[in-house]
C-alpha cells in the first residue's frame, strides 16, 4: 500500500507541470501521452511558453492561440493551433457547438492595428448540435483551425484572438492573447 501512495505522488507530481493533450483517450492512453508532454513545449505550463499567447485565466480555462506563420500571401491557407486547457484542481466542462465548416468550438476576432474589427466573411453559422465537453485536471483539448476560411483579409497588418465558452452552463468567455499576423500580395 505504501509503495502504491507513493507511486501516485510521484505521478501526481510529475503531472502537475505537464498538462496531457486529450485525445478523446485520456484515462486509456495517459502514460503514452505523458510520454508526449515530455517532448513538446505546448504542455508547459504558460509562463513557461510565452510563444502559446495565453491569455488569462476565465472559469477555470486558459487558451492558447498560435498561428503556423506571422506572415501569409493573400488567398494562402492560414492555420490557427488552439489548446483550451483546464488549470484547476477539478473537472470542468466548456460547450462545444458542432458548426457546419468548422473543426472545433472556438471564435475569432480579426483586428486592424488601429483597433477596428474585421467581420467574417459570413455572421450566419449553422450549429448542427452542442454538447458539453468536460476537461479533466492537468490537460487540455487541441484544436486546428483556418482562418482563411472565415475571413478575407486585403493587404495589411492584423492581431487574431481566439474566444470559446467555458464553464457552463454559466458561461463565460476565455480569450487567447492577441496575435499580429502580415497578409501580403502573391509576389
Amino acid at each position: 500500500l505504501a509503495s502504491l501512495i507513493f507511486s501516485i505522488n510521484a505521478y501526481s507530481a510529475e503531472t502537475n507541470i505537464l498538462y496531457l493533450t486529450d485525445d478523446g483517450f485520456l484515462a486509456i492512453h495517459r502514460s503514452q501521452l505523458l510520454e508526449q508532454a515530455k517532448a513538446t513545449n505546448e504542455c508547459l505550463p504558460a509562463s513557461a511558453f510565452p510563444e502559446g499567447n495565453w491569455g488569462a485565466t476565465q472559469g477555470g480555462f486558459q487558451l492558447s492561440l498560435r498561428l503556423d506563420h506571422q506572415s501569409y500571401t493573400n488567398g494562402a491557407p492560414m492555420v490557427a493551433i488552439l489548446l483550451l486547457r483546464n488549470v484547476t484542481n477539478h473537472v470542468i466542462s466548456f460547450l462545444y457547438p458542432r458548426e457546419a465548416g468548422k473543426d472545433g468550438p472556438v471564435r475569432f476576432g480579426v483586428f486592424s492595428h488601429a483597433g477596428k474589427s474585421i467581420p467574417p466573411q459570413s455572421d450566419k453559422e449553422l450549429v448542427i448540435s452542442s454538447s458539453y465537453r468536460e476537461v479533466q485536471t492537468n490537460s487540455q483539448f487541441k484544436f486546428l483551425e483556418r482562418l482563411d476560411k472565415e475571413f478575407t483579409l486585403p493587404n495589411g497588418a492584423y492581431f487574431v484572438q481566439a474566444h470559446v465558452q467555458v464553464s457552463c452552463p454559466n458561461c463565460v468567455e476565455v480569450e487567447s492573447a492577441k496575435v499580429p499576423i502580415k497578409i501580403t500580395a502573391i509576389p
